[in-house]
C-alpha cells in the first residue's frame, strides 16, 4: 500500500466519523491482512514448487 494511499483511507475513515486514532488502528489491521495475504500466497507457490519438483 502507497502511502498517499494510506493517507486518503484514513482521511476518508476520518469523514465517516471515526477519529484519527480510531481509523490508524483500522488501517493498522488492513495492513497486517494485507501482508499475511502476501506471505500465505508466497508460501503456497513454494509449496507447489517444492511439489513439482
Amino acid at each position: 500500500m502507497k502511502m498517499e494511499d494510506f493517507i486518503g483511507e484514513v482521511i476518508a475513515l476520518y469523514f465517516k466519523g471515526y477519529t484519527v486514532k480510531q481509523a490508524l488502528k483500522i488501517m493498522e489491521n488492513r495492513i497486517k491482512e494485507e501482508d499475511l495475504y502476501i506471505a500465505i500466497k508466497n508460501y503456497e507457490g513454494r509449496v507447489k514448487h517444492a511439489a513439482k519438483a
